[in-house]
Parts: structure tokens; sequence; C-alpha cells
């Protein structure tokens, strides 16, 4: 992209971000304690910023990764909640290249549209940023899996339609190995909350 379609873009961010963030959107943010607006999301959607970067293919905008930067700037100053619209965004383009076609069909839709909110389950209790210690475990059953273990600081679980989670599927592999993603549907999930400084909840 030129330096003055990234103008444009900006110019774009920042009448939307005007027009959007209003002293509602403010106070409902306040109010939630977290970083989520539900219509605030759904409008990120309708407007086409959770597929800025995605592949036309599967109706993204296909800005690259400077346009996305100019989003999160623009987000950043005018105080927009974008969390949930990043998370989408993020989980969009690992299943893009990763995912089989029909999750893909199933999923993606939902995720540019701000139907859907996801959240990601990778830290737990014992196991932060250093994911290779992670104890979540995930054993077949059937056609299915069993999950068990505990993940922590999982902002938007208590929203969330879905977990992106992390888990170990083959315990006897090097621990920074033997781990898979799966979507895990929130209704089998049991949240609970932490709140942190400024009544913000995770």
């Amino acid at each position: 992209m030129s330096s003055s379609t990234h103008a444009r873009l900006r110019q774009e961010a920042i009448a939307f971000f005007e027009a959007e963030v209003s002293a509602s959107v403010r106070s409902e943010l306040a109010e939630l304690g977290a970083e989520f607006v539900p219509r605030f999301h759904r409008k990120m959607g309708e407007a086409g910023w959770i597929g800025l970067q995605w592949p036309e293919a599967y109706g993204g905008r296909a800005q690259g990764h400077v346009a996305g930067a100019i989003l999160q700037e623009e987000a950043a100053l005018a105080g927009a909640p974008v969390l949930a619209s990043n998370i989408n965004a993020i989980i969009g383009s690992t299943l893009i290249v990763h995912a089989a076609e029909e999750l893909k069909r199933r999923v993606l839709p939902r995720l540019i549209s701000g139907e859907t909110v996801l959240c990601l389950g990778y830290s737990e209790p014992e196991a932060g940023s250093d994911l290779a210690s992670l104890r979540s475990r995930a054993e077949r059953s059937g056609d299915g899996w069993v999950i068990n273990g505990a993940k922590t600081w999982t902002s938007l679980a208590h929203v969330a339609d879905h977990m992106f989670c992390l888990a170990r599927t083959n315990p006897d592999a090097p621990r920074h190995r033997g781990l898979t993603m799966f979507l895990v549907p929130m209704a089998d999930v049991a949240v609970e909350p932490i709140w942190t400084l400024g009544d913000f909840r995770t």
C-alpha cells in the first residue's frame, strides 16, 4: 500500500472512532469493568475493521500489517475497546492458515462480523508466558476430546462464545511439543472473575 492509501485509511479510522466511541460507549465500558462493549464490537465488524488484514477470499480487506498498526494507533488514541476485535482478528488469521475448510466456513463469517466473541486460553496458574509448562490435558473420547485443566488471565471469558484453548495432547513428547489448539465452547467452561486494579475484570 502507498503512503497516500495509508493516509486515507488513517482518516477513515479517525472518523469511525470519532463517530462510534460515544459517551454512552465510554460509560458502558467503565460499568462493565472489561475492555468490551457488545454493540461497539459489532460496529467494528460491520465497518470491516476486524478483517482488515484478512485475505479478501475470507471476507477481509487484505490491507497488510502497516494498516493494522495504523488501526491500533487510532484505536488507542480514541480509547476504543478493541480487545474483542483484536482477538477475533488474531484467531481468524490463524484459522485461515491452519484450519480445515469446513471449520473456516462455519466460524470465520461470525468472527469477521463481530457476532461471535472469542477469548484466549493460554496462561495457567502455573504456566504464564512459559506455555511449554502448561498442564491442561486433552484426551480422545470417541469422536471428540475431553479437556481438563485451568486457565487464568483469560480476558473476556465471561462474554466469549468460544475459547481458543491450548492443551497438551501428547504428554510423552518434549514439553514444547505435543500441544494442540482447540476451539472450545464456553458453555463447557466454568468461569470465575479475577478483579484487578480499578475494578477491571479478567
